[in-house]
């Protein structure tokens, strides 16, 4: 009876305790943004996150790790209007607790709702490339990712990133879903640069020349990081936006 007791105290008193809060922003700024439709990127450092000219679906992308095929629904301004965002966290913060914050935000100044359904996607496997990996690994996961895109041209620089991690990177870059199966553990360094796909997929450059403003991102990888993408069949979950509200003003 005695033992009996103590696991009806112990189950009353684990009812008792109140839900997790969920991690936030000690301090955030959402605006419009004023950057040219054409330029857009995110940075972080520890314990902040600076996110220029992204649409509301792209927001969710990023927080939620996510491929544009991966978000439906929503007004059609969640497609248009643009947001910059800076943030910053209570203490030190790395880039997963990060972007657990911005999902935090994203309820709270834009009052997301959304659903989840399964589907089923056309995509790629993220492989090592005959002759090997052309990256080492470093001691220290980092897991910090900054990246800059324009009309003609995207970067993206790693600091203590797993290939995971870029899988996550390509599937928000590419119109398909890109899964890891290098079969590769560890943390790498190294920066990334690849020609917009709508570019060098036969829409030419900007100045007319039919000329590609760098590598594809398939020749990209071979040559930078010794990887390549081979075609696959892959399930995704994807983000029905059931509501979602204009931040007011800061």
């Amino acid at each position: 009876m005695k033992a009996f007791a103590i696991l009806i105290t112990a189950a009353i008193f684990l009812m008792a305790q109140p839900a997790t809060a969920p991690l936030a922003f000690e301090a955030a700024t959402v605006k419009p943004s004023q950057e040219s439709p054409h330029h857009s990127g995110m940075h972080t450092r520890t314990g902040l996150l600076m996110i220029q000219g992204e649409t509301l679906q792209t927001l969710i992308r990023t927080a939620y790790h996510l491929t544009p095929n991966q978000v439906e629904g929503g007004p059609k301004w969640a497609e248009s209007d643009r947001y910059d965002i800076n943030a910053k966290s209570e203490g030190p913060a790395e880039d997963d607790e990060l972007l657990r914050m911005l999902q935090t935000l994203l309820a709270d100044r834009f009052k997301l709702k959304f659903h989840i359904e399964k589907k089923e996607f056309s995509g790629y496997a993220l492989v090592v490339a005959k002759g090997g990996l052309k990256i080492h690994p470093v001691d220290k996961e980092v897991d910090r990712t900054n990246s800059d895109s324009t009309s003609q041209h995207v970067s993206v620089e790693f600091e203590g990133g797993t290939l995971g991690r870029l899988a996550d990177v390509l599937s928000r870059s590419l119109p398909v879903p890109v899964v890891d199966q290098t079969g590769v553990t560890g943390a790498f360094t190294f920066k990334l640069e690849w020609a917009r796909d709508d570019l060098s997929a036969g829409g030419g450059s900007s100045d007319g020349s039919g000329a590609a403003a760098g590598p594809t991102i398939f020749t990209a990888l071979q040559q930078q990081l010794g990887l390549k993408l081979e075609s696959r069949k892959v399930p995704m979950d994807v983000y029905v936006i059931d509501s979602a509200e204009k931040p007011g003003e800061n």
